[in-house]
């Protein structure tokens, strides 16, 4: 579909395919596909932090700092 302009780039291809290390695969990516059970999994372990925690959502932050980011196979809630 075209949604992330350069698929060699994005965070998944680098560590699945390229076989980068995570961390170096996140500095090089300009883009991250977000699964939908990702991100629930992600949600359910922080549902125990408090509010006021400023770790709490910073997974959302890091990904949305990404200029392209898809959030695929998600649910509304």
């Amino acid at each position: 579909m075209n949604i992330i302009k350069n698929p060699t780039l994005e965070y998944n291809y680098l560590v699945e395919t390229e076989k980068m290390d995570k961390q170096a695969a996140w500095e090089k990516s300009t883009g991250v596909v977000v699964h939908g059970d990702l991100l629930a999994e992600k949600h359910l372990n922080e549902d125990k932090l408090d509010d006021i925690d400023p770790e709490k959502g910073r997974y959302l932050l890091d990904w949305i700092s990404k200029k392209e980011v898809v959030f695929a196979r998600t649910t509304p809630s």
